[in-house]
């Protein structure tokens, strides 16, 4: 459907349409009241009549705010002023504004009120071309028969077959030309709102990097500090001394981690292998456990490379800090219709009946389930930790 402002904007354009051709109507009648550029038969009072009809249809307009029985009722009573101006004045500049009620129709109301209104024009314009005829060629009827009647007046004739085409041409162009500027407005307020979506989205992705990769060291620093102060007032310099210097280097690691955090956010276009091998390298260090890399399959650009490279992210940093590992392996293969990803560690592991789900398990959690896939994780104390995340083809 659309928009009320949509719609006015239409109403407007149609309004000052019929305006002009009221105005060129009002001009045509007191042209023909004078008798003489037109020749025609019809009195002064007559169109006056029509006149003063023409112009009560500038009083009251139909807008989109108004309820569909009062728009009803104003369409109905732009047809019958114009049927009587059509009725008692000049056929030919009138015939539009019987074409223009419909229109508007077509912009309030949808199709059956659309076909009411179109078949009432038809039948209403039939009718004022009838009884047009009469007034202005009755004298012609007095002296001649029927037949001769409708020989000499060939509108009768004509007139209503072109008018019912042009009322229904110019009807459907017109609905046409709505659905269109409606639909565009509608994929105009799709995309913000897909925009704005986009923008949440991204701030949660960044809130979680942050998290991943600072959440933890700013924790560790904050404690040292406090073990920190503490040692200070209880005067064990010797202690305090060494949780400063601890607090030094968490201070260093975070610095890194904000610096790996901006790498991720401003993730260059390179393939996966080549972003896991540079986490690994940035992460390594003597006393890491080594980790093997298998990538027998790369991801394409976009969000699943994204969020699978913050899972291999937060698994690694679970791994280098927590698991007490030998060794680690990654790897990411196509199994029937998903991509896997699959990173095990030899690790001290925990048991799930005592070990809470952290922010972190929960963001790579959410990460698989974004992309339409499944996240698990294997975990027994003393046998390490697998996690496993499988995302279809249909969302890569």
């Amino acid at each position: 459907m659309p928009s009320n402002s949509l719609k006015q904007t239409f109403i407007a354009k149609v309004n000052l349409v019929q305006l002009i051709f009221i105005g060129c109507s009002v001009i045509w009648q007191l042209c023909d009241s004078l008798d003489g550029l037109f020749g025609s038969p019809i009195n002064l009072s007559t169109l006056s009549i029509a006149a003063l009809l023409l112009l009560a249809m500038i009083i009251a307009r139909p807008h989109p705010w108004l309820a569909d029985y009062r728009s009803v009722q104003l369409l109905t009573a732009e047809l019958v002023l114009t049927f009587g101006a059509s009725c008692c004045g000049s056929l030919v500049p009138l015939t539009m504004l019987f074409i223009l009620t419909p229109i508007k129709a077509s912009i309030l109301f949808e199709w059956r009120a659309i076909y009411c209104f179109l078949f009432a024009a038809v039948i209403l314009r039939g009718f004022a071309g009838e009884l047009n005829s009469y007034m202005v060629h009755r004298d012609l009827l007095e002296r001649s028969d029927i037949a001769n009647f409708i020989r000499t007046v060939p509108v009768l004739r004509q007139t209503p077959l072109a008018f019912i085409f042009g009322s229904l041409l110019s009807v459907f162009l017109f609905k046409a030309l709505i659905s269109e500027k409606s639909s565009r407005e509608r994929v105009s307020k799709l995309s913000e709102e897909v925009e704005n979506l986009v923008l949440k989205l991204e701030r949660e992705r960044i809130a979680r990097d942050i998290h991943d990769s600072v959440g933890h060291t700013l924790t560790a620093l904050k404690i040292q500090l406090d073990v920190a102060e503490h040692l200070l007032e209880t005067k064990k310099n010797d202690g305090a001394e060494r949780s400063i210097k601890t607090a030094q280097l968490l201070s260093k690691l975070c610095l890194l981690d904000v610096r790996k955090a901006l790498k991720t956010i401003k993730e260059p276009e390179r393939k996966f292998v080549d972003a896991i091998s540079d986490l690994i390298e940035i992460n390594q260090t003597a006393d890491s456990p080594k980790v093997k890399l298998e990538c027998e399959v790369d991801v394409p650009d976009g969000s699943a490379k994204h969020h699978l490279f913050c899972i291999v992210q937060e698994s690694l940093t679970n791994i280098f800090r927590h698991a007490s590992a030998g060794k680690a392996s990654i790897r990411l293969y196509r199994n029937n219709d998903c991509l896997v990803l699959q990173v095990i560690d030899d690790g001290i592991g925990f048991d799930p009946q005592f070990e809470t789900i952290g922010s972190g398990i929960q963001g790579m959690k959410y990460r698989a389930e974004s992309l339409g896939g499944k996240f698990s994780i294997k975990k027994q104390a003393g046998s390490g930790t697998e996690i496993l995340v499988e995302v279809p083809d249909v969302t890569i």
